[in-house]
């Protein structure tokens, strides 16, 4: 048989007796001696094996079939069948070792060579070259399949480029590692751009560069985004002109933030994918315009059928990529949230065991990270004795250890929310606080140092006193709260535990507790702003059954400081005290009933 022949027969789930004696060239009395050999040993491993038919994946482990190999051939003849001009621009002899070296040393699939026939023009010294260079500037190769353009590129100009993008003074080699495919751009282009595009910035004009668009068309591109403030960003530079008005248009009127994915589909796919989300009730977000309108289909659908809230990480994954991950959520019985997505089946998996073999909590933030970070992680945190929160997982090991390092210098306590912010941050922030003599607490890393700058400014320009409390609203949130409280009530209300409640609460209470005579109260006992308005009211309302007064000695009563669970335990004791009380009235009527029947009998009787 031909490698086309093999594969279209191994493309199928089950392999017939007839099947077996094709791919191993056997006769039927070997053929049955084949198959009963693959069936026994499955049955031994307890699988349930149909009478006329075995796994095909079985049959070609057993005569060992080399299904790359096959596909190599058969994909070769189709790309050359495929780019004519392959055979005109290189030799028959040059493209069989360019293939060799793609498939046997770098692991190309023929597929992925299909996408780039221009690597099968370049000699085979050339591209081994390319690899070298690759390599020896230590530039990420590990999904090669990604660069084969860049390997297909002469290595002269390769270089030339490199030596150009790479340099401090110009770009700096982070941004080859952030876009690689700059390699194959000349270093002619990426001047032109730089001289006649002069407001991009020097990731735009990178990202314009690997595009095929002209000069012309990407200053076009970047006044159609600066006319509409779109943020020029890669995206942009896939489409042209006309296509991003037409997109811009779309989102516009459907009111979509208009982020770089958008770009990632036609002004018709846009629209489409507009109206799966409109019907399903889906939020539009950035991650949506990964996925065409026929898988986004197979994912609402997947999702709906497992009870599953569609949100943007699950365009993360394909359709049937979301039911692997379902199924060992649900067998691990892990709640099903957005960041399980960042993660395949397998690698929640390892996560999974890692988490239960040291006893912590599988939690949404975990996921966040790979096993092997995990790992790192727990590690830093046993070694230093710290509790593994939720938040740990939002660093790094490394960073956990100098966060941790820098709390010990300052002697911080070393809890959750300073893994909010990066080493360099609570060095900032410690900075700050140091200066301006503010305790170090927990709510102090939930801002910026900057934040934590104009929080300061904000409360000394209104005497303040800066208290850990502070910290739960930005200065704009506080600057609303004095302003408001100023106007209605006046800065003797304008005390820590005040000004940092939400806006619409203060709206709320403070005209009810000024209408009920005690809002005076609050300058000395703010507690009760921790209630919502309801539970003031429920409050009040069991103050005045059980007979007491709102306010105690000038502060408010201690029942609206009382915890839920201990209030409504309060509540609950009153109401069996009330009842037991009424029984007891009843009984003690139902008594003095009976002794006026009997003093009057006594008094019939005489």
């Amino acid at each position: 048989m031909t490698a086309e022949e093999t594969l279209n027969l191994v493309a199928k789930q089950w392999c017939t007796l007839e099947d077996i004696m094709k791919l191993g060239h056997l006769g039927r009395n070997s053929a049955l001696k084949a198959k009963k050999k693959i069936k026994d040993k499955l049955e031994k491993q307890g699988y349930h094996i149909p009478k006329s038919v075995v796994p095909t994946k079985e049959v070609v482990a057993f005569f060992d079939i080399d299904i790359p190999y096959l596909e190599s051939r058969v994909s070769s003849k189709k790309l050359i069948k495929n780019n004519e001009n392959v055979l005109e621009k290189a030799d028959y002899n040059s493209i069989c070792y360019v293939l060799d070296f793609l498939r046997d040393t770098l692991k190309v699939t023929p597929n992925n060579i299909e996408k780039c026939p221009s690597i099968l023009y370049l000699k085979i010294e050339a591209i081994k070259e390319n690899w070298k260079f690759l390599n020896e500037k230590k530039i990420n190769t590990r999904d090669v399949e990604t660069c084969l353009h860049i390997l297909s590129t002469d290595p002269e100009q390769l270089k030339k480029t490199y030596e150009y993008v790479s340099a401090e003074n110009r770009y700096g080699k982070k941004y080859i590692e952030q876009i690689t495919t700059i390699l194959r751009v000349s270093v002619e282009r990426i001047q032109e751009i730089e001289e006649k595009c002069p407001e991009l910035t020097r990731e735009n004009i990178l990202s314009a560069a690997i595009s095929r668009k002209g000069v012309d068309e990407i200053k076009e591109i970047v006044r159609v985004c600066q006319k509409n403030e779109v943020k020029v960003t890669d995206g942009v530079f896939r489409r042209s002109a006309t296509e991003i008005r037409e997109i811009i248009r779309i989102c516009q009127e459907n009111g979509i933030e208009i982020i770089g994915s958008v770009f990632r589909r036609t002004a018709t796919e846009v629209e489409e994918i507009v109206e799966i989300c409109k019907k399903n009730g889906i939020k539009i977000t950035g991650s949506i315009f990964l996925r065409r309108t026929s898988e986004i289909k197979e994912i609402v659908k997947v999702c709906k059928d497992n009870g599953i809230e569609v949100i943007g990480s699950v365009f993360y994954k394909t359709a049937d990529e979301i039911k692997e991950i379902v199924k060992v959520c649900q067998e691990n019985e892990i709640e099903i949230t957005g960041s399980v997505f960042l993660r395949t089946a397998e690698e929640i998996k390892e996560i999974v065991e890692i988490c239960q073999k040291n006893g912590i909590k599988v939690i949404g933030t975990v996921f966040y990270k790979t096993a092997d970070e995990i790992k790192k992680i727990i590690e830093v945190c046993q070694e230093n004795e710290i509790e593994v929160t939720r938040s740990v997982f939002y660093r790094t090991a490394e960073e956990v250890k100098e966060i941790v390092e820098i709390c010990q210098e300052n002697e911080i306590e070393v809890t959750g929310t300073v893994f909010l912010k990066r080493a360099f941050e609570i060095k900032e922030i410690v900075k700050v606080c140091k200066d301006n003599e503010i305790e170090i607490t927990g709510s102090v890393f939930r801002r910026t140092a900057t934040g934590i700058k104009e929080i300061v400014k904000v409360c000394k320009e209104n005497g303040i006193e800066v208290t850990g409390s502070v910290f739960t609203k930005n200065s704009k949130q506080l600057k609303e709260n004095i302003e408001y409280i100023k106007q209605n009530y006046g800065e003797e209300y304008l005390t820590t535990l005040i000004v940092s409640k939400n806006l619409k609460h203060l709206q709320r209470t403070l005209p009810y507790l000024q209408s009920i005579g005690v809002l005076e109260t609050i300058k000395t006992s703010a507690s009760i702003l921790s209630l919502t308005l309801e539970e003031i009211k429920e409050r009040q309302a069991f103050i005045k059954n059980i007979g007491e007064t709102i306010v105690i000695d000038g502060k408010f009563n201690r029942i609206f400081g009382m915890p839920k669970k201990r209030y409504q335990k309060k509540v609950k004791e009153y109401e069996e005290k009330k009842k037991l009380i009424g029984e007891i009235k009843v009984a003690i009527q139902e008594g003095q009933e009976l002794d006026e029947q009997i003093n009057h009998k006594k008094q019939e009787q005489k």
